[in-house]
């Protein structure tokens, strides 16, 4: 008797510990978004291409993962994502980001390798380290954009967000409680009853993440916000032209368009000093009301505009192949400060480098101006580059996206690579890659027509080629073209509209040696409705927030 009294104790306690859980976490009457007056938030960005966009998708792939009925339990899995029943709260996340094209295995492994400095790791396996909520709170803090801890900020938090807890972590879902609070989708304990709970107002929020949506110089957008709604329609197509420099005859006259920069090519250091230059170029941002890009090619070797003459530099920076092999990437790194400040000490702010294309063919147009080293290799080269040009303040610009490979001079013909997408993704994407990832804020789109992505039009002018560099490597600063003048480019397009095309491509900057009549082309073009005004209003916010980053705007 004693012992069925104990057991009727005992299922009555875990019947009303039951009823609790029930009554406190499990979703009651569910609200949406509209019961509150808050917009949905859609992302821009659609990382695997589907036609969805990565929010929508990371909500959407969540509720299909739980849909799986998993059970819990905490297993090592030699491919990384369990294959079977099973899992635990960290692949409610991981099955969710995959299913919008977000791979957090490869992801989080490529970051610790990068960074591990910033991981509580001492061995590396990237089949479990991407399952632990600690090293993806990491992850998410530097590559994800950090949003607000406060739940009774209802407004910032959305379905498809990620929330982290201590020692826990889930996806936010798009239903919420009577106070307008989201419920969870989660994984937590073989007891769970069900996977979306109210458990956001009984824990100890620690971090919260919108995957996809990050900018680079996020936090000079709202400045940069402030210039550009001040600028006039013209003002901003013009901010987004870079210009060769000119003659002295129309200098004038662009000055007074306000273009986004100039381009300074060799002829512009000729029968100049230091100091005859740093005052021309200094009288040129005085007459302006939104600083000037001065950019210039000092890539070292065959290509120098400045170094070249002795006003400037005793000799000629060399190749990057020269300095690796005298010294490794220390020597390329020391090299990098050296052209930094001669730059900077003239007024330039720009250096269009690292060359991050892949050759090792030492007959490929392009083989001299790179590394000359397998992929690997070049990654490490421009990631130590990119990181030393940030640390200078100097923008740097990787080039010539996708990569040559041992394609044709593009200056003068056309250059096809007929090569498949798999190929340029195991060796000529990885060192812009690496670049992005240690923020590079700008990238050169090459002229070469690259089949496997789009065999009907130059890189340059190519919108898939731009999403490639958009939704797969998940840039967000400024991308530019080659020079429009180039003879790659001017076969493909129709009534000369080039500057036309590559802003519906996607481009922020174009350099350009006719200024003015493009800037008039793509005016018209956003008043006849072929080019919307908000792709011209994205782009220059772009380029004016990389301006504010990079100190050439001053606000104060």
């Amino acid at each position: 008797m004693k012992t069925e009294k104990k057991f009727i104790v005992i299922g009555l306690g875990l019947l009303m510990l039951i009823a609790f859980v029930l009554i406190i976490v499990a979703p009651k009457k569910k609200y949406s978004n509209e019961d509150f007056n808050i917009a949905t938030f859609v992302s821009e960005k659609d990382k695997d291409m589907d036609g969805v966009d990565d929010q929508t998708d990371i909500l959407a792939s969540a509720k299909a993962y739980l849909a799986t009925n998993p059970k819990y339990k905490s297993e090592y899995y030699a491919g990384g994502y369990p294959d079977d029943e099973y899992g635990v709260c960290t692949d409610v996340v991981a099955f969710a980001l995959l299913g919008a094209g977000y791979d957090l295995r490869e992801l989080v492994d490529v970051d610790i390798r990068e960074n591990q400095e910033q991981y509580n790791i001492d061995v590396i396996d990237k089949n479990i380290d991407f399952r632990r909520v600690g090293n993806l709170k990491t992850f998410f803090d530097s590559n994800a954009e950090v949003l607000t801890i406060d739940v009774e900020d209802i407004e910032q938090w959305q379905g498809g967000d990620i929330v982290v807890f201590e020692n826990h972590i889930g996806i936010v879902s798009d239903a919420r409680n009577r106070h307008g609070v989201p419920y969870v989708f989660h994984h937590e304990s073989p007891w769970q009853l069900n996977y979306e709970e109210d458990i956001l107002e009984r824990r100890d929020v620690i971090g919260h993440y919108r995957i996809g949506t990050k900018k680079l110089f996020a936090e000079f957008y709202a400045q940069a916000d402030g210039i550009v709604s001040r600028m006039s329609l013209e003002e901003k197509v013009a901010a987004m032209f870079l210009v060769r420099f000119p003659d002295a005859s129309e200098l004038e006259e662009i000055v007074a368009a306000k273009p986004g920069g100039f381009i300074l090519f060799a002829r512009d250091f000729q029968n100049e000093t230091k100091d005859s230059l740093r005052k021309q170029l200094q009288r040129l941002q005085d007459k302006t009301t939104i600083e000037f890009i001065f950019g210039v090619d000092e890539e070292g070797g065959s290509v120098t505009r400045v170094s070249c003459f002795s006003a400037f530099r005793a000799k000629n920076f060399v190749t990057p192949q020269d300095l690796y092999a005298q010294g490794g990437i220390d020597l390329i790194v020391s090299d990098t400060h050296e052209k930094s400040e001669l730059l900077k000490s003239l007024g330039i702010n720009m250096n269009l480098a690292p060359v991050a294309d892949v050759a090792t063919d030492s007959n490929a147009f392009i083989y001299g101006r790179t590394l000359g080293r397998d992929a690997m290799e070049t990654a490490n080269y421009v990631r130590e580059v990119v990181k030393k040009m940030k640390e200078e303040q100097m923008i740097s610009v990787m080039k010539h996206f996708p990569g040559y490979g041992d394609n044709a001079d593009t200056h003068t013909g056309v250059a096809i690579d007929k090569r498949k997408f798999e190929e340029l993704e195991e060796a000529d994407l990885l060192p812009f890659a690496s670049g992005i990832r240690a923020q590079g804020p700008a990238v050169l789109v090459s002229h070469n027509i690259v089949e496997s992505m789009d065999r009907t039009m130059p890189a340059s002018l190519s919108k898939p080629v731009h999403d490639v560099l958009r939704n797969e490597l998940d840039f967000t600063g400024v991308i530019m073209t080659d020079d429009l003048a180039m003879d790659a480019v001017k076969k493909y397009v129709v009534n000369n509209e080039a500057a036309t095309a590559a802003v519906l491509a996607g481009n922020d900057l174009i350099i350009t040696s006719d200024f003015l009549r493009q800037k008039e082309e793509v005016v018209n073009a956003v008043k006849t409705g072929k080019i919307s005004e908000k792709q011209i209003d994205m782009a220059v916010h772009r380029v004016v927030a990389m301006k504010i980053a990079y100190g050439i705007i001053d606000l104060n």
